[in-house]
């Protein structure tokens, strides 16, 4: 795009130096108005240059006009594109960087969830092909590194949120982590969820295709979709991944320990 830009200026600055030479020669016809007799051109006539040239000098004047739209558009997404893919990078850096023993810290994860979908959902408003194709293959990156997060944790009592959860019961964790309110949020995970999930069904041409392309850039909550149905626990014993069958777990568990715990009715 920026090769095609600057040959538009290019193209414009001549035509403008070509106005110049008509609107000269318009000059010289009014001085030596022998001068078109001589070149023998009817076009050549003074009345005839200045209008020619006047034409030229509107259209050009809107050709430049959209090249500065252009290139304010340019740098407009450019700029978007860099916020964008920078808050990104350390929105997951906030869960990488937890230590061993605040590793299920909730506000950390509410925060990284919150950040990862609105910084997700401003850079594909980016309507510049290559930048969406660069974004992509950051998608790429960002959603491993989730992924990583993710399956690196080996039990689902980890999402209650308490520390040194191993030293306890698993009704003692529940029981605590509902009483303080430091279980980590359904949502936040499933929007994590939303990452790790957001290449499955793109086809192999998805960075040259526009529509594939299109499929994978598409908004992600912090929560569940409308028509999104999460899996039963029947589908949830079958998922290969361990740490993606922690989350579902947990999820499932968390719906169950509610009413056992605050005495009140699943949501």
């Amino acid at each position: 795009m920026k090769k095609i830009v600057s040959l538009l200026y290019t193209f414009t600055f001549t035509a403008l130096a070509l106005i110049s030479a008509i609107f000269g020669l318009a000059e010289l016809t009014h001085i030596y108005p022998s001068l078109s007799n001589y070149l023998n051109y009817e076009i050549l006539s003074a009345g005839k240059i200045t209008e020619l040239a006047s034409i030229f000098g509107i259209l050009f004047g809107l050709v430049n006009l959209w090249l500065i739209k252009r290139s304010s558009q340019d740098n407009k997404e450019e700029r978007l594109f860099n916020i964008a893919t920078k808050n990104l990078e350390g929105a997951i850096s906030l869960i990488e960087n937890l230590n061993l023993n605040n590793k299920n810290d909730r506000f950390t994860w509410s925060v990284t969830a919150a950040q990862l979908s609105a910084f997700h959902n401003l850079a594909i408003q980016i309507t510049d092909k290559s930048l969406r194709q660069a974004y992509c293959a950051k998608l790429h990156e960002y959603s491993m590194r989730i992924a990583n997060q993710v399956t690196s944790i080996n039990n689902f009592l980890f999402y209650y949120g308490i520390h040194n959860f191993e030293a306890s019961t698993p009704d003692d964790i529940r029981r605590e982590s509902l009483d303080n309110f430091t279980n980590i949020s359904v949502n936040d995970l499933n929007c994590l969820l939303q990452f790790i999930f957001i290449f499955d069904g793109a086809k192999g041409d998805y960075m040259t295709n526009d529509s594939e392309l299109s499929k994978i850039l598409r908004p992600i909550v912090c929560g569940f979709w409308p028509d999104e149905e999460m899996p039963n626990e029947e589908q949830v014993q079958r998922i290969c991944n361990s740490g993606i069958r922690n989350v579902y777990l947990y999820m499932h568990d968390l719906s169950r320990s509610i009413p056992r715990f605050r005495n009140i009715h699943p949501q």
